[in-house]
């Protein structure tokens, strides 16, 4: 017995997931369940980039020393015009690819489409992937500890 098998028993007792209506699924089971849980965290994902975003944009924020009390207002003004551009139109095209790929992925996997399974993974790997690298290892953005983990 494999161990897709096993937690697949587990998780979903009773349910061959191999054989349904009596054809072969040829879906991958660990896939599944990583598109299953990230729908579930994504409204959560997009709540906190929302607010992250909007802090970023108009809320006054302390400093990062531990005596000084005095906050400075407004991060984003201090960015260049290009800057501010570049920055809220990755955080856009994030969002709006992740429910791209996502959709495809779960399209992909269930029904057996390769061309869906092949957009999955091309967004993933070409646009996805370098956009949530920008956001995180650009270092002139000031990034909070919520924006790290």
């Amino acid at each position: 017995m494999d161990w897709k098998d096993t937690l697949a028993q587990r998780i979903f007792p009773g349910v061959d997931y191999r054989k349904i209506n009596e054809n072969e699924v040829m879906s991958n089971l660990p896939l599944q369940m990583g598109l299953y849980f990230n729908v579930i965290f994504v409204p959560v994902w997009l709540i906190v980039m929302s607010v992250l975003f909007y802090d970023k944009v108009t809320l006054e924020i302390a400093p990062k020393h531990k005596f000084i009390y005095i906050k400075k207002k407004n991060q984003f003004h201090c960015y260049s015009d290009f800057v501010k551009f570049v920055m809220t139109t990755v955080c856009l095209l994030t969002v709006v690819i992740e429910v791209m790929r996502l959709h495809l992925g779960f399209e992909g996997n269930l029904r057996d489409k390769i061309p869906e399974l092949a957009g999955f993974w091309l967004l993933s790997a070409l646009l996805q992937l370098p956009l949530q690298l920008f956001l995180l290892l650009n270092p002139h953005l000031q990034l909070r500890a919520v924006e790290k983990t």
